[in-house]
């Protein structure tokens, strides 16, 4: 997959893959090559770069009445809606929203997720290194800071009406991201809804949070 911009200037080339090993088990990795300006005089241009957007292992398992998935690695996050078309060609040449800065980052750690009655509703756990926080927003990161994890949760519930009304409440908490003392905590929680009935689609979300910084 090549991105351009308006003059045909590639921007952007990314490498994805999915694949199963088993029938539980599935591997996920995508990458992004940047080419980017390498200006001498300036330390902040460091040119050419890789984003690794994606890379986790997933087992799942088909209990009685029960869906159970674990992920480990670098995984989607569980907040709000926007972070399923964050990428292209769901979203290509659309700046995500400022949202999303707090949402669609992809954390490092360990998820599980539950489904039940035939996964109308859904809970999820995580525990990761970081916040939730886009990877190139500059109060995220991904190697920590600090020995702390951050906690976060999502329930979900889906009406079945058309392709589905989907109704989440999600949330975050942890050591701030880029502080070394773990007693500085920063939190997120917020709700998000998504309708897709006939031909109607539309989504919404609120999000809020506190990173006090010291």
């Amino acid at each position: 997959e090549v991105r351009n911009d308006e003059d045909g200037t590639v921007v952007a080339l990314q490498l994805a893959t999915h694949f199963s090993v088993t029938d539980g088990l599935t591997v996920v990795a995508a990458v992004d090559f940047l080419p980017r300006d390498r200006d001498l005089h300036d330390f902040r241009a460091l040119g050419d770069f890789f984003d690794l957007k994606l890379a986790f292992i997933r087992y799942q398992f088909d209990l009685p009445r029960v869906w159970l998935a674990i992920f480990a690695g670098k995984f989607d996050p569980l907040h709000g809606v926007e972070y399923r078309t964050q990428e292209s060609p769901d979203r290509i040449g659309v700046t995500p929203s400022l949202i999303c800065r707090y949402t669609c980052g992809r954390p490092t750690g360990v998820k599980a997720k539950v489904g039940l009655f035939d996964r109308a509703f859904e809970l999820w756990l995580a525990v990761t290194n970081g916040s939730h926080q886009s990877d190139l927003f500059p109060f995220s990161n991904e190697s920590d800071f600090n020995s702390g994890k951050t906690f976060a949760g999502r329930i979900q519930y889906t009406i079945p009406i058309g392709q589905g009304i989907e109704l989440a409440a999600s949330g975050a908490i942890g050591p701030q991201d880029r502080q070394p003392d773990d007693g500085v905590l920063q939190w997120h929680y917020g709700f998000a809804a998504k309708v897709d009935v006939g031909d109607f689609r539309g989504s919404a979300e609120f999000v809020t949070g506190r990173a006090l910084g010291k």
